[in-house]
């Protein structure tokens, strides 16, 4: 496990400044959302998609091509 973290973040993620991401609700929202796994997955996709944004723009300032996660070949770029 710690052999493949080390691999993600030295070789397939970009040398960008990386920060640590944490979702937190006020109590009663977690609870309601504990009660609504339907809202919650639209809250997390939200979430998600902001952080992915906020990580493509700072890849455009330091000038590193936007990686398509979709295309598992992406891997290949950073693993030579």
């Amino acid at each position: 496990m710690t052999e493949a973290s080390i691999l993600q973040s030295e070789a397939m993620i970009p040398h960008v400044p990386m920060r640590q991401w944490v979702l937190t609700f006020p109590h009663p929202l977690t609870i309601f959302l504990a009660y609504r796994p339907d809202v919650l997955t639209e809250v997390l996709e939200l979430f998600v998609k902001v952080v992915r944004y906020f990580y493509r723009q700072k890849c455009l300032i330091y000038n590193v091509p936007p990686i398509d996660h979709d295309d598992p070949s992406y891997l290949d770029l950073y693993t030579r």
